[in-house]
């Protein structure tokens, strides 16, 4: 159910079409605000932490080379490229491994299909 003149804010946050208009197509947009949404949101969080510790249990020994290959290959279905094997790298010097995972979750590449 939608109520014309009461949007629900989660709809707004993602730009969603003014009910009362009509349009022939719709502009794409992308606000920090959807961004910011989806990194504070308690879902993201504890899914993150769900696939840091199955992470963790795959890669036993604890190398985080591993771990980033590990992560790109579960929500990518794909192995990382040098330049995103160095940068997880060093994300992982300064963060957790939760922290790199919740990331990863709020990427483009994890939210949209191409």
């Amino acid at each position: 159910m939608l109520r014309r003149l009461q949007l629900d804010p989660m709809l707004a946050l993602f730009d969603f079409p003014d009910p009362n208009l009509h349009s022939a197509g719709r502009n794409e947009t992308t606000t920090p605000l959807q961004k910011l949404f989806l990194i504070n949101n308690p879902l993201v969080i504890q899914q993150s932490k769900l696939l840091a510790e199955r992470i963790s249990k795959e890669v036993s020994d604890g190398d985080q080379h591993d771990q980033v290959k590990q992560a790109y290959s579960i929500l990518f279905g794909r192995q990382p490229v040098a330049e995103e094997l160095k940068i997880g790298l060093q994300y992982l010097q300064i963060k957790d491994l939760n922290d790199y995972t919740q990331a990863l979750l709020c990427t483009n590449e994890f939210s949209w299909l191409d």
